[in-house]
């Protein structure tokens, strides 16, 4: 009887051995996927990182040049105006002066281009449209499916989402 009792102890620990190493082995594997992903993750940080730093760069020279042009194309309109109009300053300031309900700027800041801004007329359409109506492409699926026959624990299958999901916006619908 002790030899048999030793026997089965004997298989219990040598089964209790093997599911120890399966399990050390999983962990480590685990572990081992766990490590490549943090990496994958730093060097996309690092990757999105530098390619914001070069986009700041870029916009950053943008818009220096933008303000180098504009700034010589104020001096050069300035220059302009004041060899055109220097007999008569007083009327120059005149003209130039805009009222104060208007909003706008000031004429000289403005290129060539740009001195008629103030005769533009600002039109602004807006188009208004029913959003209630129109149902998103998911709750169409979903009903499309149903009136084709689908019971609703299909129709969550196929659409990976819950059937209490289905069940609510098809009440919603009035369809079920």
């Amino acid at each position: 009887m002790n030899t048999f009792l030793f026997m089965i102890s004997l298989l219990l620990h040598i089964v209790a051995f093997y599911f120890i190493v399966v399990l050390f082995t999983r962990y480590s594997a685990m572990k081992n996927v766990a490590e490549t992903q943090s990496t994958m993750l730093e060097e996309a940080e690092n990757s999105l990182t530098n390619f914001l730093i070069e986009m700041k760069d870029e916009n950053n020279r943008l818009i220096q040049q933008l303000t180098s042009n504009s700034a010589a194309s104020v001096q050069e309109n300035s220059s302009e105006h004041v060899g055109k109009h220097s007999k008569n300053t007083d009327e120059k300031n005149s003209e130039l002066e805009l009222d104060s309900n208007n909003g706008a700027n000031d004429l000289l800041d403005l290129p060539n281009y740009l001195q008629d801004l103030s005769d533009i007329k600002d039109v602004v359409e807006i188009k208004t449209e029913q959003v209630e109506d129109k149902p998103l492409p998911f709750e169409k699926k979903v009903i499309d499916l149903y009136e084709k026959g689908y019971s609703i624990e299909k129709i969550a299958k196929q659409l990976n989402k819950g059937k209490t999901e289905i069940e609510l916006l098809l009440k919603f619908q009035q369809k079920h």
